[in-house]
C-alpha cells in the first residue's frame, strides 16, 4: 500500500472547551459589533440582540436533534417569522434592522473557506466535503428564509 493512511485525509474533531457563558457571552459580544458596524441606533439594540440569541439557540437545538443542514434551516425560519412578526408594530425596528446581526449567525463561510484550506493543503476529501457542507448550509439558509417568509406572509390574514 502506498500513500498516506486513510486517517491522514479527514480532520480531527475537537469538542469545544469553552462553556456556555463565553460562548452566549460572545454572541452578546457579537450583536454590540454588528450594532457599531451598521450605525444601529441603540434602542434598537435590544430587539437585534434578542434575535440573534434566539436565531442562535434554534440553531444550537436544531443541530443536536437534526444535523447542520436542518438545524440551519430552523434557524433561518425563526429568525425570519420572528423578525417579520414584531417588525409589525410601529414602536419596533423594522424587519432588517433585527434581522441583520441574526443572518450572520445562520452563515457558513468558515465551511467553504475550512474546505477549500483543506483541498490546497491536500486532503483533497476533506476538502470537496466542505465545500459541499458549504452549499448544502446556503441551501437550507435559503430555504429556511423563504419557508418563514411564506409562514408570515399567509398569517396576515390571522393577525
Amino acid at each position: 500500500m502506498s500513500g498516506p493512511p486513510a486517517s491522514a485525509l479527514y480532520d480531527v474533531n475537537v469538542d469545544g472547551n469553552l462553556g456556555p457563558i463565553a460562548v452566549w457571552g460572545g454572541w452578546v459580544a457579537f450583536a454590540v459589533g454588528v450594532m457599531f458596524t451598521f450605525q444601529m441606533a441603540p434602542r434598537d439594540f435590544p430587539w437585534a440582540l434578542g434575535l440573534v440569541l434566539l436565531t442562535a439557540a434554534s440553531v444550537e437545538i436544531g443541530v443536536r436533534a437534526f444535523g447542520d443542514p436542518l438545524g440551519t434551516l430552523i434557524g433561518a425560519v425563526v429568525m425570519t417569522v420572528v423578525a417579520f412578526l414584531l417588525a409589525r408594530s410601529p414602536r419596533r425596528p423594522p424587519a432588517y434592522v433585527m434581522y441583520l446581526g441574526a443572518f450572520y449567525v445562520l452563515t457558513p463561510g468558515s465551511h467553504g473557506l475550512r474546505g477549500l484550506e483543506s483541498w490546497i493543503g491536500g486532503n483533497k476529501i476533506q476538502g470537496v466535503q466542505g465545500i459541499a457542507d458549504m452549499l448544502g448550509l446556503l441551501t437550507a439558509i435559503v430555504i429556511g428564509i423563504l419557508l418563514g417568509a411564506t409562514a408570515v406572509r399567509g398569517s396576515r390574514e390571522t393577525l
